[in-house]
């Protein structure tokens, strides 16, 4: 297809709503299939994180309470 202007390139001869709307939703989709995973990884190894400082305090503190009994 040709185009005589950046308008009629633009307008895709009637149907760049359509056209254009339709690679903005994909873009965004694909972003989106991006970034959510690497939230979600974050996410997850910050949880892990505090769930071992969580089980070290609460191993050391049953040492310590063992050792003083």
């Amino acid at each position: 297809m040709e185009f005589n202007s950046f308008a009629e390139f633009l307008a895709m001869g009637r149907h760049g709503l359509y056209v254009w709307l339709s690679y903005g939703i994909t873009a965004v989709i694909v972003v989106i299939n991006v970034i959510l995973p690497m939230m979600q990884r974050r996410r997850f190894l910050k949880e892990q994180r505090q769930r071992m400082r969580r089980e070290r305090r609460n191993q050391t503190g049953e040492k310590q309470h063992a050792s003083s009994t």
